[in-house]
């Protein structure tokens, strides 16, 4: 490795395959007869170049009866604690989503722990190659971050993604328990989320499904927006025309005539916070009346009450901002993040 001149070095190929390793490696770990699969197609719009951002599984991990097996069908779910999927045994299972799985594991080797997202089925894996393409664009310590490059299973052909696990749980699973959040505790995630959904559109990159099941808050209070399945690049000017997101937080102007981007997200995120200060009473759609060929809808203004003591005005009139019907009106999240409500509550952030 270490000859000076580079014809006579070895190849990393070389250095992988020497027999040092096999000598000092368990059986298991044994790499010689492995050929990785390369994914070579495009993701969406989305320019490809450089590597492939997968790589298959050795075929020697189901060659011995001792060896644990990544061998499942579409559709199928992993045996939690006999399965080991590249480096990384499956622990737990922690969540599901409408196309795939997702699992605690842990490396092999160091313990390193990781959430393991599996498609559910071949079809989701482009889908899942996708998030991975826009994840390795963001870095964020509000975003979750992809740790490893994607992985496919050698007998089914599904992806897997390895990303960062995050010790918490959901907004939604903790509001089903709190009900609702006071507003001087939940300021801080709040903040937090507003910063991670600006810099998202600082990159040009929208997230298009934003609700309380994809924000993570960890036990030390620290939120993570994940899941970003339909999230894309835009351009400033240029429509969408896809109707995707989530009832009761997708924007008035998602209908037949197009929309932007960003202000979906703005829409999306007040319906959130709106939803965390009143509680689950409160739906989107409370305040949206959509026409019956879904070209036009009226904006209300009744809804459900905050709490029993009145909001702050500086919290109503941010929420007011966030949630106007017309997406020209709206704050973007520069504006969002710049409000007067933060500022009073910036004690402690």
């Amino acid at each position: 490795m270490l000859r000076k001149d580079p014809m006579e070095r070895l190849t990393m190929r070389d250095v992988v395959y020497h027999a040092w390793f096999e000598e000092n490696t368990p059986k298991k770990f044994s790499r010689r007869n492995a050929e990785p699969e390369v994914i070579n197609e495009s993701v969406e719009e989305e320019p490809r170049t450089g590597s492939s951002l997968c790589h298959g599984e050795d075929d020697e991990s189901t060659s011995s009866e001792d060896d644990e097996s990544t061998c499942i069908e579409e559709g199928e779910e992993f045996n939690v604690g006999q399965v080991v999927v590249g480096m990384w045994k499956v622990i737990s299972k922690i969540g599901e989503g409408s196309f795939g799985f997702v699992y605690k594991a842990t490396n092999v080797i160091s313990a390193k722990e990781v959430a393991l997202k599996l498609a559910k089925f071949v079809d989701d894996g482009q889908m899942m190659l996708h998030e991975a393409y826009i994840l390795t664009k963001l870095h964020h310590e509000n975003i979750v971050k992809l740790l490893d490059i994607p992985i496919r299973l050698p007998d089914s052909h599904r992806v897997a993604l390895v990303l960062e696990y995050v010790k918490g749980d959901s907004l939604a699973s903790q509001i089903h328990y709190l009900r609702k959040f006071s507003e001087s505790g939940l300021s801080f995630p709040v903040k937090q989320m507003a910063d991670a959904v600006e810099y998202l559109h600082s990159r040009n990159i929208v997230h298009r499904d934003i609700k309380l099941e994809n924000v993570l808050l960890s036990i030390e209070g620290t939120v993570k927006l994940i899941d970003f399945n339909l999230a894309t690049s835009f351009i400033h000017g240029e429509n969408f025309n896809e109707c995707c997101g989530t009832c009761g937080y997708m924007a008035p102007e998602i209908t037949a005539h197009g929309y932007e981007g960003p202000p979906v997200d703005v829409w999306a995120l007040g319906i959130l916070f709106k939803k965390l200060f009143v509680g689950l009473q409160f739906d989107g759609r409370h305040i949206i009346e959509m026409s019956h060929d879904k070209t036009d809808c009226n904006v209300g203004k009744s809804s459900p009450s905050f709490t029993r003591s009145s909001p702050s005005f500086e919290l109503v009139s941010l929420l007011t901002a966030m949630l106007q019907k017309d997406p020209m009106e709206r704050l973007t999240m520069t504006d969002v993040v710049d409000h007067a409500w933060f500022e009073e509550k910036s004690v402690g952030f």
